[in-house]
């Protein structure tokens, strides 16, 4: 049930985590392509985990069966709070691949304030929250290439860049989006 933070980081794998409602506009298929696309290029030790649930679910886990990715892609179902703030600190990066017609997406400042980096999709909704250091990832909606490129291109930043935009992240995110700047 993911009580320990073991659980979601048993065999050093590096961890893509989606987290959100499953519907069209989401893009979710397109990050499963994406995933697609990076395992059959030869990436290593990488796994996807889905959180959330929705009207798609069960369209989702059948095109992972298909694209024969089980062993590297887990559902974990909608998560309390506190499990999906543990999920953020534990993945290596969280990807929002929506495809338009999205606010502001929360799921975005959330895992930038636990210090996980992320790559979203070039929206409206997504420009705002992602950042300076964060915004030349940003994917093409609609394009599971250009998703796998982004995740690429961020899972192989050196690992010193990787904590200086941790680090910046969690201020920005404070400095912009903290509830007393937010109230005034």
């Amino acid at each position: 049930n993911g009580e320990k933070k073991g659980e979601w980081k048993m065999d050093g794998a590096r961890i893509i985590l989606f987290a959100g409602r499953h519907d069209q506009r989401k893009g979710i298929s397109d990050l499963i392509e994406a995933f697609n696309l990076l395992i059959k290029s030869g990436a290593k030790n990488i796994k996807l985990k889905i959180a959330g649930k929705g009207e798609m679910t069960g369209d989702l886990q059948k095109m992972v069966e298909k694209l024969e990715l089980a062993n590297f892609t887990e559902f974990v179902g909608v998560l309390p709070r506190s499990e999906l703030v543990k999920a953020y600190r534990t993945a290596d990066l969280v990807v929002a691949p929506s495809t338009g017609g999205e606010g502001f997406n929360r799921t975005i400042i959330e895992a930038l304030a636990c210090g996980t980096l992320v790559v979203c999709t070039n929206i409206e909704g997504h420009k705002e929250a992602i950042g300076r250091d964060l915004s030349k990832f940003m994917a093409k909606p609609h394009n599971p290439k250009s998703l796998a490129a982004q995740i690429k291109a961020v899972l192989d930043l050196p690992e010193t860049k990787k904590q200086e935009i941790r680090r910046r992240g969690i201020k920005d995110v404070k400095a912009r989006f903290d509830w007393e700047n937010i109230a005034k």
